[in-house]
């Protein structure tokens, strides 16, 4: 310490914050104190005309560092890469240190790309804007017709061109000066990467410490609430936010995006964006043209979501729960170009890291200079298992095809029913089946302990009965189309052609097992006698059917075939109905989305699961049924 003070390089260094270095009781804690004391930053005044002789004489070559916040009509908010830089040298930072400048900073030349063509769009010309001011996107070929009109380089446009424009959501406006598109690739760059260190004195705790040290501040914390993520296609991302009694606070599509336009606030579907660009570069494909790159489009997409994301965090005290996905499950789903799962977990990963909002002063919480931490600095998707900070992962089964209000899900095994002797054993084994006046459907009634399979093992509850209640939606992949069936007129037509008296409301199974009851081992079945078993249990199924979906009529809802305590069925289409007032999934993302929350939730009232060593184990199916199934988390 004395030859520090002394050394010339070392002694402009305020080393009044130390203490007595009797303190230390090993010499490598005595480096990592003193460490955190050998940065300083100072300016010095250097007279103008001495640079520029320099300059002059070849001896310094000046540069600007420059970036787009830099230019002079730059509007909005800067971009955090800027904000780290100038806060590099504030005085607040310089103050107390939170962002280090460190060496072995680069110097990179890229020339300019001969082979991208320069498109200009002059001054005076008119610019359109691909999304109009309602927040729709406008597909290639009707905005190439709209530019090209605007632009005098044609005379009409075609009629759905024509709708569009006198609609007036079109967004239109002059160049002011000429624009190059692509312009940084036209021209030889110089690009400078400066490394620098966050949270320069922050202790570093990764890992299991960085875990456990969350999971401390998580058990028995009435006040954490949990965002459920779910992934799939006609939602990119669905979000669920819910309390620890179960209850949704918020749930909304991660489609739309808000971005403000002319002083206007417009949701941006990029859902829409998406597929229209799928489209696009399809035809592009087919007709030779250059393929348009969709990479800019999802990047922007995710870092717009996950701020949203982030920021939900920190209002509601709350971690994040996504479906444990493999990789090989990610993989094979590459070939859709919206979806964008693992892109979108490793800018989470990386954005809660060192989470900063923009709009926050420097040194208020979220701000440049105090952050917030929430995943594992070290970690990455490839790296968590099941947590990284606030971050969780559990098991995707039975998320989404099952009921919130009973926890009843679908675990009966069909698959080895391939002939009217195992049909007929299969229904043999249900306990009734009646048609019941009060909900004007049939009830089957069964029991999973007397079915070999998932229910007899893993359900909490194993008696159920069941209702042909409401519409399902049938896909025909022969046809390819989809058809409204109506389970209980159907079996009504089923039971009358077989000359089964149902109205009575008794228990009509004895009935039914007389037909096909005098049928041999190998004997075929006459024509009326399989297709009675085949109506029954194609029906059946359908009863169980729980989502139902159609891509043209835009119906995706979850039914549930289960009368809850309330004496209703769970039906999402009338959640829907309540709009903000909802308090159960408004669709069948929604549903996935809270399932998943839930799963979260029975982390927080299980002790997240930890094994004897510490680790956090997978959600058993058994547990989790008990879990949805027994409510114990409201009682």
């Amino acid at each position: 310490m004395n030859f520090m003070k002394s050394y010339k390089s070392t002694s402009v260094y305020d080393y009044s914050t130390l203490g007595d270095c009797s303190q230390f009781r090993q010499v490598d804690q005595f480096y990592t104190a003193i460490n955190l004391l050998l940065y300083k930053i100072w300016f010095v005044n250097v007279e103008e005309f001495k640079i520029q002789n320099f300059i002059d004489s070849g001896k310094l070559y000046l540069f600007q560092i420059y970036n787009k916040d830099f230019a002079e009509k730059s509007t909005g908010k800067k971009n955090l890469h800027t904000l780290y830089w100038e806060n590099l040298f504030s005085e607040e930072n310089l103050r107390d240190v939170c962002l280090k400048l460190n060496g072995e900073a680069e110097l990179f030349f890229r020339p300019k790309n001969e082979n991208v063509k320069e498109i200009r769009h002059e001054k005076g010309s008119v610019l359109v804007n691909r999304t109009t001011a309602d927040g729709k996107s406008i597909p290639e070929e009707i905005y190439q017709e709209i530019y090209q009109f605007k632009n005098k380089k044609r005379d009409s446009v075609s009629d759905e061109a024509q709708k569009l424009l006198d609609g007036g959501t079109v967004i239109c406006k002059e160049a002011t000066h000429t624009l190059t598109k692509d312009r940084h690739f036209t021209q030889d760059t110089y690009l400078f990467h400066c490394p620098i260190t966050m949270n320069f004195k922050a202790p570093e705790i990764t890992g299991k410490k960085f875990n456990q040290k969350v999971l401390d501040y998580l058990r028995e914390n009435p006040d954490v609430k949990i965002i459920g993520l779910d992934r799939g296609e006609r939602h990119l991302i669905y979000l669920s936010l819910i309390n620890q009694n179960g209850e949704i606070e918020l749930q909304k599509t991660l489609n739309l995006v808000e971005q403000v336009r002319n002083d206007k606030t417009v949701c941006v579907n990029y859902q829409e964006k998406l597929v229209q660009k799928e489209g696009d570069r399809d035809k592009a494909r087919k007709n030779w043209q250059t393929i348009g790159n969709i990479k800019e489009l999802k990047e922007g997409y995710l870092s717009n979501i996950v701020h949203e994301i982030a920021k939900l965090m920190v209002e509601h005290n709350a971690i994040v729960v996504m479906e444990d996905l493999n990789f090989g499950f990610k993989r094979g789903r590459f070939a859709v170009e919206r979806q964008v799962y693992q892109k979108f977990e490793n800018m989470l990963i990386e954005k809660l890291n060192y989470l900063v909002f923009k709009d926050t002063a420097a040194t208020e919480p979220g701000g440049v200079l105090n952050a917030y931490q929430l995943t594992d600095k070290s970690a990455n998707v490839g790296d968590v298992k099941k947590q990284s900070g606030w971050l969780f992962y559990v098991p995707a089964a039975y998320t989404s095809k099952i009921d919130p209000k009973t926890g009843f899900a679908d675990l009966l095994n069909f698959r080895d029913l391939t002939n009217v002797h195992k049909k007929r054993d299969f229904f043999s084994k249900f306990n009734e089946i009646r048609y019941d006046a009060e909900t004007k459907s049939f009830a089957f009634t069964f029991d999973y302990k007397n079915f070999d399979g998932k229910g007899k093992a893993e359900m909490s509850r194993t008696r159920w009965t069941v209702f042909s209640n409401g519409k399902r939606i049938v896909y025909s992949p022969q046809s390819k189309s989809h058809s409204d069936v109506l389970p209980t007129e159907e079996l009504k037509a089923i039971f009358g052609q077989a000359g089964i008296p149902f109205d009575n409301g008794e228990n009509v199974l004895d009935l039914i097992m007389e037909i096909g009851a005098d049928l041999k081992q190998n004997e075929k079945p006459a024509s009326d006698v399989a297709h009675f078993w085949d109506s029954l249990l194609f029906n059946f199924k359908l009863i169980l059917q729980m989502r139902n979906s159609n891509a043209h009529t835009a119906e995706d809802y979850i039914i549930s075939p289960v009368k809850a305590d309330d004496g209703t069925f769970f039906d999402s289409r009338k959640e829907a109905a309540l709009g903000k007032n909802a308090k159960l999934p408004i669709d069948a993302d929604a549903n996935g989305a809270y399932h998943i929350a839930m799963k979260g939730l029975y982390l927080l009232k299980n002790n997240f699961n930890l094994n004897e060593k510490g680790y956090i184990e997978n959600i058993s199916n058994a547990d989790w049924f008990a879990f949805v199934q027994e409510k114990e988390y409201v009682k």
